[in-house]
């Protein structure tokens, strides 16, 4: 054995290896090219540990191939995670539990910030890392909003307030609002007071508060101020916006770049409009790496998740993808704090997440995320009222959790 000594940023990795190059492969649905450099960064900087880059499609194609994998018995070393979705993992066992590579660096975990921390465990163990953490936000067209004789610079605030706006931005061939995706739909729902589900697993998706968000929103497809197509196609939303002709829309903060590089009008973000109280979920994707991989690959993956989550190389990540600082060390980078001083959205994004919470990653979780999408369908197309369309959720939900 040998001592491979790895400089990461402006510090120093020292990990056992054979001689022998250790190659692992990541799994991951993260298409963004500063990761990707990152990763090509951490093959050129040694010769000890090679990674293998796979793009396995979206959050939902990763989780269907990667139970596949496992059942093969051909799972990757490393994956990348969406933040509600490892449970399943986790539970079944195929995810190594990381206390033990954390007690050899407690600093790492010390580090960490609450909303990185908040998405790195299952039943209280540690399973991944995070790696990105996003924030939903509210992205609006000023030209739009000037021609409609609203005040670009004052955004609405309360659910009130984006339903007056979406009227007013509203004519032949042009929307107000598009009616958000999922996650943002679940801020919807935090907002009013409800759930899909909470702490003590209870499921509250059909609960009063809950249903009348999803009323909310679908009576601004209903009165005309949001597209039907849209509500149905969350990037045919994408394109109306881009083109011009939806006033108002919702997506992530790492997104404000390609927004702000795309949009051929003055873009402005907001926070999330509120309504019993502000709300916003966390976002972002996780990484954890395989129980079954052989002892050499797993420190192999662990130097590997240690690199990316380098302050130096975390700061790459919030400087040129907008996602949330994951350390305090991150934080307090010059050029972070540069960053910060010259990108007036990042004081929204840290107001946003002072809001933000978790949501539940019980192994059921990316089947209930995968059928609220047909249950929001069902009431934009009129199949079910949201209160019938809920109610048969809220007992698939409950089905499914009963599920060992």
């Amino acid at each position: 054995m040998r001592v491979w000594k790895f400089v990461v940023g402006l510090g120093v990795l020292l990990v056992p290896f054979s001689w022998a190059q250790v190659e692992i492969t990541v799994w991951h649905s993260v298409n963004d090219p500063a990761l990707r450099q990152l990763i090509q960064g951490f093959n050129r900087a040694q010769d000890e540990v090679r990674v293998e880059e796979v793009y396995a499609g979206d959050h939902n194609e990763l989780v269907t191939r990667l139970q596949a994998a496992v059942a093969a018995r051909r799972q990757p070393e490393v994956v990348f995670l969406e933040v509600t979705r490892f449970g399943l993992f986790a539970e079944r066992g195929v995810l190594e539990r990381l206390e033990p590579y954390l007690r050899s660096d407690p600093a790492l975990q010390a580090d960490l910030l609450p909303a990185a921390r908040s998405v790195s465990t299952y039943r209280n163990r540690t399973y991944v890392l995070p790696l990105v953490v996003v924030v939903p936000v509210m992205y609006y067209n000023k030209a739009l909003f000037e021609q409609a004789g609203l005040d670009p610079a004052r955004p609405p605030r309360t659910w009130g307030e984006l339903e007056a706006a979406a009227r007013r931005l509203s004519r032949e061939g042009q929307w107000g609002v598009n009616i958000p995706g999922q996650w943002v739909r679940w801020a919807f729902v935090k907002q009013n007071g409800g759930e899909w589900i909470d702490e003590g697993g209870r499921v509250l998706i059909n609960a009063a508060p809950s249903v009348a968000a999803y009323e909310y929103l679908l009576g601004l497809v209903r009165q005309g101020s949001a597209s039907r197509e849209a509500a149905l196609k969350e990037d045919v939303g994408r394109q109306l916006f881009y083109a011009g002709r939806v006033g108002v829309t919702f997506d992530s903060s790492g997104n404000y770049g390609f927004y702000a590089q795309n949009v051929g009008f003055e873009l402005g973000v907001a926070a999330l409009p509120c309504q019993v109280k502000c709300a916003a979920p966390i976002g972002g994707t996780a990484m954890g790496m395989t129980a079954a991989a052989p002892p050499e690959k797993k420190r192999a993956a662990w130097a590997f998740m240690r690199y990316l989550l380098h302050p130096e190389n975390n700061a790459r990540l919030v400087t040129q993808s907008n996602f949330m600082p994951l350390r305090q060390s991150t934080l307090e980078r010059p050029e972070v704090q540069a960053h910060f001083r010259t990108n007036p959205q990042w004081q929204l994004f840290n107001q946003q997440l002072k809001v933000a919470f978790p949501r539940p990653r019980p192994p059921a979780m990316p089947a209930i995320r995968l059928m609220e999408e047909t249950v929001w369908q069902s009431m934009v197309v009129g199949q079910k009222t949201p209160r019938q369309a809920l109610d048969d959720f809220a007992a698939e939900i409950r089905r499914l959790l009963a599920q060992p």
